[in-house]
């Protein structure tokens, strides 16, 4: 056993087919292929992202990201595949070497933005989080480790495979350690080519792959009875406002901003006020998401004994929150926000802000305060005692 297992080894580190296959022929046999790839892979990502995605109306922002990452990772290895065989008919080892080190760098990354990607799809659908105080940087990690088993494994065998084994293969060379061997050449131009005609037939499935799966969590007991053909179609049906309403929840709950049921604080307390509430608001309910894809908030602010702070307060997580919601894969377009204070077991009203997301855009580009920010919106309005419109 430990003989095979040595034999196996000494096969991986010395693969004597190698010796019959020239680096300049392979590179002119596998330019012309890895190009006419290339473009086609071009052409059905413009399609994709032009027309394709009609068809996935209800799914559609989620997954234009992860097509996209996914398509980042195959337009990789054929544009490095490429270059390498281009390098190759030339006889340069040393542009070889350079552009294998830029392609191992770049193919990383985008790996790294695909997984995240599919990592954020598994934690809006499962009870997998992102903590709210964490930067971008580490909310793309966690973002990768909730990603999973299935995950994890797709980018370590394609980082192994594609960028270890050819520079593995150098070791022991009398070269420099970043140049790399004809044989580590031959290697990833086929390694690469290989996996790219694996990935182009993956990616063209993809979306409707990743769209069954979160219909299939969101699936409900009268599903058949909803998707009959005699019925008619309805645009926002319960599992889209559900699936939006999770997008909208993981969204306002990265800045900090939960429903009541979710707060623990609050939970522990068998009543309270907006005086035990610390700096940051906390929702009433749940986001109400409706059928013509607009939502409302209800929300409860801590108590400021100052009206100039409390309106202060009120502009800045009202900008906070639309700002955020407008940036989110979320297909809400129309944003409701009805702030509260919570006193002697009511709910005193103190206003409301109403913006669409081409308003948060648009408002967002003019680089204001707070206060200016509010102001020009076209929806706004603050209860007599703290308003100064």
């Amino acid at each position: 056993m430990c003989s095979e297992i040595a034999h196996i080894y000494y096969l991986i580190l010395n693969p004597t087919i190698l010796d019959s296959i020239n680096l300049n022929d392979l590179g002119k046999i596998m330019l012309p292929v890895t190009g006419t790839l290339l473009g086609l892979v071009y052409a059905a990502l413009i399609y994709w992202l032009q027309k394709g995605f009609s068809r996935l109306e209800h799914t559609r922002t989620l997954l234009e990201d992860l097509l996209v990452a996914n398509g980042k990772i195959l337009l990789d290895l054929l544009v490095g595949a490429s270059v390498v065989s281009l390098f190759a008919i030339i006889g340069s080892i040393k542009l070889i070497s350079v552009a294998f080190w830029i392609f191992a760098i770049v193919f990383l990354v985008d790996l790294l933005r695909a997984t995240a990607e599919q990592g954020y799809i598994a934690t809006i659908f499962s009870a997998k989080y992102i903590p709210k105080n964490y930067g971008a940087f580490r909310q793309s990690l966690r973002k990768i480790r909730n990603a999973g088993f299935e995950g994890w494994v797709r980018v370590s065998m394609l980082f192994l495979v594609i960028i270890c084994y050819p520079i593995l293969l150098s070791f022991g060379s009398n070269t420099r350690f970043w140049i790399l061997t004809e044989n580590s050449a031959i290697v990833f131009i086929c390694t690469s080519s290989v996996v790219a005609l694996l990935q182009i037939k993956s990616l063209l499935t993809l979306a409707f792959d990743v769209r069954k799966q979160i219909e299939s969590k969101l699936m409900s007991e009268n599903e058949d009875r909803a998707t009959k053909i005699e019925e008619k179609t309805v645009i926002w049906s319960e599992q889209k406002l559900k699936m939006e309403t999770m997008i909208i929840i993981e969204r306002l709950e990265s800045i900090g901003v939960v429903s009541l049921d979710r707060s623990e604080d609050l939970l522990l307390k068998s009543s309270w006020t907006s005086r035990d509430l610390n700096d940051k608001p906390v929702l009433k309910s749940a986001p109400w998401v409706k059928e013509s894809g607009s939502c409302h908030f209800n929300i409860i602010i801590p108590y400021i004994d100052s009206d100039a702070l409390t309106r202060a307060f009120i502009y800045r997580w009202s900008r906070s929150i639309l700002v955020t919601l407008s940036n989110s894969k979320t297909e809400v377009r129309h944003y409701s926000l009805s702030f509260f204070r919570k006193e002697n077991g009511k709910d005193n009203y103190f206003g409301m802000i109403r913006a669409s997301r081409e308003d948060v855009t648009k408002t967002s580009s003019q680089n204001l305060s707070d206060e200016e920010f509010i102001k020009n919106l076209p929806g706004r309005y603050l209860s007599p005692a703290v308003a100064e419109f």
